[in-house]
């Protein structure tokens, strides 16, 4: 038997996702908060583009989550300008 291809494992997440949103929505308040305060102090500089990395675990492997987390980071930070 194969492994899950990174694909299904993506769709797992977001699946897992919006089936359990509820806690996480109180969440987005804080991120919002951290991209408001990123923005605060990059804005001096004014940035034309400001690029967010994907987060990685402990042994540097690249996982879903840290992704996705970097995807809503991004996002957030679009909301703010």
């Amino acid at each position: 038997m194969s492994a899950p291809t990174p694909v299904f494992r993506a769709a797992i997440l977001f699946a897992a996702v919006l089936f359990f949103s509820g806690p996480a929505r109180a969440q987005f308040s804080k991120l919002d908060d951290l991209a408001s305060q990123i923005t605060k102090e990059v804005k001096p500089f004014k940035p034309h583009l400001i690029a967010v990395a994907d987060f990685r675990s402990l042994d540097e492997n690249s996982a879903p989550q840290g992704h996705y987390f970097a995807w809503l980071l991004s996002d957030a930070l679009q909301q703010n300008t």
